[in-house]
């Protein structure tokens, strides 16, 4: 944990209790307190937890932060670049590290505040927005962000907004309105330099699946551009899909994957599809089968691999061959009655959050089945 600064005149660091720092893997419980004791805040949480733990069972993160997030608590962990930290409320890390988006829990004091990270080891809140100062339709829930590779900018979904702001001083550089859909995501490009960005929609009368791409500037660090229009029209990257099935982009914006649903045989099919970083389109390249009832897909940090749930465990697919490539990961906690951390009837799409890539030890956070804690475990190729 970080210490607060004692400088009173420094602007704030972010708070010490949302950064837990990871300890390397330690399967012995008696060196796992001798470590832990050290740290009161990571031990009490996970004396609670007792022998014997599932396979590459760590540490249990609140998923919640602070007691009176019970109806509206964030969901969204966040790794840090180097994989040592995870924050859990929504933040949202730059791609360089040296930036730290916070968003509060969804209320009418929402906030956005962003921090910079300083030589003496901490993130400075730098600028603070308030969520809803551009909304007049009440408290707004699905909040989504994300920080360009160049780290000046970060993109946030307000209602049926998508709104480009510069991170210095908070300013809105472009802004799009998208009516008649619901916005589950945004991501910028990483295979561009023109800070065009992915948005992930779902129609909300056919409730049809598309991704498209806008465009906010050709160069947005063009000093002659000041073209203030904020009705930018939109590429579509991928046409509608059905609305039970699944997309899913990789993280450096090359392929998608789309698993369509299949209610009668025991499998669903997954489509490999490819995107041309010129001209932004999707061509199908092959196609794969999953077992039926598994609707949480995701790439792992490499891209090289789809995070599956199979027979109430979840397994890795290789993309290339598309087979299995690791013993699946048993997802059943440590109490007597043996229940698994998430419950594949009533909650059957866990929430996977992945370390980044370049690791030597891989992990991801799971939800369990009360959706209010994340386990962390580890995964390796065969």
């Amino acid at each position: 944990m970080m210490d607060e600064s004692s400088s009173s005149s420094a602007p704030s660091p972010v708070p010490p209790e949302i950064i837990i720092r990871i300890l390397e893997f330690i399967p012995n419980r008696t060196d796992w307190n001798s470590i832990a004791r050290c740290n009161r805040d990571i031990y009490e949480k996970s004396k609670a937890y007792l022998p014997p733990w599932p396979t590459n069972y760590k540490l249990s993160v609140p998923a919640d932060y602070g007691p009176d997030h019970s109806n509206y608590g964030i969901k969204r962990p966040a790794w840090s670049p180097d994989g040592t930290q995870i924050a859990y409320i929504h933040l949202i890390y730059s791609p360089d590290g040296s930036l730290l988006v916070a968003l509060t829990a969804a209320g009418p004091d929402s906030r956005m505040k962003i921090c910079v990270y300083t030589t003496d080891g901490y993130y400075r809140q730098l600028q603070e927005w308030n969520l809803h100062a551009y909304w007049e339709g009440g408290w707004y829930t699905n909040l989504h962000i994300d920080i360009s590779p160049c780290s000046k900018y970060v993109v946030v979904i307000v209602d049926s907004q998508i709104l480009l702001k510069d991170v210095n001083n908070m300013e809105t550089i472009k802004s799009i309105v998208i009516a008649e859909h619901h916005i589950h995501k945004v991501m910028f490009s990483r295979n561009d330099d023109q800070c065009s960005i992915f948005i992930h929609l779902e129609d909300n009368e056919t409730k049809e699946k598309s991704l498209k791409i806008w465009f906010p500037y050709d160069n947005i660090d063009d000093e002659d551009e000041d073209d203030p229009n904020t009705t930018a029209s939109l590429i579509i990257v991928l046409e509608p899909q059905p609305p039970d099935g699944t997309f899913v982009l990789s993280h450096d914006n090359s392929m998608i994957v789309y698993r369509e649903q299949n209610s009668i045989t025991s499998y669903d099919d997954v489509m490999l599809y490819s995107i041309d970083n010129d001209t932004k389109s999707a061509t199908f390249k092959k196609s794969f089968r999953l077992a039926h009832r598994s609707p949480s897909i995701y790439f792992t940090p490499d891209d090289k691999y789809i995070l599956y749930t199979k027979n109430k465990k979840l397994a890795f697919v290789n993309i290339k061959t598309g087979r299995d490539t690791t013993d699946p990961i048993q997802t059943t906690n440590n109490t007597k009655q043996r229940n698994r951390m998430w419950d594949y009837n009533t909650q059957p799409q866990p929430f996977v959050y992945f370390s980044p890539a370049g690791g030597t030890i891989r992990r991801f956070l799971v939800s369990d089945n009360t959706d209010k804690f994340f386990y962390i475990a580890s995964y390796w190729e065969k």
